[in-house]
């Protein structure tokens, strides 16, 4: 019997973010997006934030639960062996025929809201498997953004609209109290059992306990079209302990 654990993010920056600082023309000036994306970054991320608007796609993929911090934050769990990341291979491609996260999408870039508290600053952590020095696709070109800086710009502020979005509607889960501490149990295809904690799902109990009035409220909030995503997501699990044990047979 394993026992295994979702990561939670310790070092006060935002999962796979190791230096963020704003976009200014003289730190950035030359950088270009690589014209080959690679994932290598996420390798070692066995979860990552999801906003609610991705639990449709994400549930196909993913099972989707909620971070065991409080606040609770949606997560897509992406491995079950401490730092491996099950659907980002050796070469840095995401597992094709996946959905990949608007977190890892989003990143080197990142939305920090400014010191006066109202306005937000474009950030970048300079990474090499992202970024590179040369005129390819510019961030910046005399000084100013570039399209490639400016679809950066419009994907982050749609990101923290969903995150707005998402902060919501789980502040509605915690209100009625009805994310709870849990762990599933899965059998391996070696007989054994696989155990997989550090994280929150919904209680099915007190869900259904919910008075029929909320329900529809929800219903017509599309909230309850998520709850049964991340109920179906649940699926995924067994699929993860299987790609966790071909990933270890092909490397033992």
């Amino acid at each position: 019997m394993s026992d295994s654990g979702v990561q939670q993010q310790e070092t006060g920056l935002p999962p796979l973010y190791s230096e963020m600082v704003p976009i200014n023309t003289e730190m950035h000036a030359g950088y270009s997006l690589r014209a080959r994306r690679s994932y290598r970054y996420a390798a070692a991320e066995v979860s990552l934030p999801l906003n609610v608007a991705e639990f449709p796609r994400a549930a196909i993929s993913y099972p989707i639960a909620f971070s065991a911090a409080t606040p609770s934050f949606p997560i897509a769990v992406l491995g079950v062996s401490s730092g491996v990341n099950l659907f980002v291979d050796e070469e840095g491609n995401w597992l094709p025929g996946t959905y990949v996260p608007a977190y890892a999408r989003r990143y080197p870039f990142f939305l920090a809201r400014e010191k006066d508290g109202e306005k937000f600053a474009l950030c970048l952590d300079r990474n090499e498997e992202i970024l590179e020095l040369s005129d390819r696709e510019p961030l910046l070109s005399e000084g100013e953004p570039t399209p490639a800086l400016k679809n950066a710009m419009e994907f982050c502020q749609n990101y923290h609209k969903a995150q707005t979005l998402t902060r919501q509607v789980v502040d509605s889960l915690e209100k009625l109290d009805l994310l709870i501490d849990r762990q599933v149990s899965i059998d391996t295809v070696d007989g054994e059992k696989m155990r997989i904690g550090g994280f929150k799902m919904i209680d099915e109990e007190k869900f259904k306990a919910l008075p029929p009035e909320l329900l529809s409220e929800w219903r017509d909030r599309d909230i309850l079209m998520l709850i049964y995503a991340h109920r179906l997501s649940q699926e995924n699990w067994s699929r993860l302990v299987e790609r966790h044990a071909q990933r270890t047979a092909v490397k033992s």
